[in-house]
């Protein structure tokens, strides 16, 4: 389990995790990929019904400033996310350093 650490510190503490956007950063205990059915608003334009999603158990959603300081966090039981959107905010956030 996460162990929560409150007030001003460096994301570099954490070596796991990514990037959900340039000032969100995701860490967690466990992770699976799983096989998950769109809904109609998030399916490609190929028509593809399924795609893989990260199953994030005790997920831990950090805001961050540009510095990597951590400005507030979210803690998630249960946090799904797109592998293609994570790839995506990944690449953005790698062109900005």
């Amino acid at each position: 389990m996460l162990k929560i650490k409150f007030g001003w510190r460096s994301l570099t503490e954490y070596q796991h995790g990514f990037w959900l956007d340039k000032n969100t950063f995701v860490t967690s205990d466990k992770v699976e990929i799983r096989k998950v059915r769109r809904p109609n608003m998030f399916r490609s334009s190929e028509g593809n019904d399924e795609a893989d999603m990260l199953i994030l158990t005790n997920a831990l959603k950090m805001t961050v400033d540009n510095n990597g300081k951590i400005l507030g966090e979210t803690m998630h039981p249960n946090f799904g996310v797109w592998l293609d959107a994570v790839n995506r905010a990944m690449a953005l956030h790698d062109s900005k350093i």
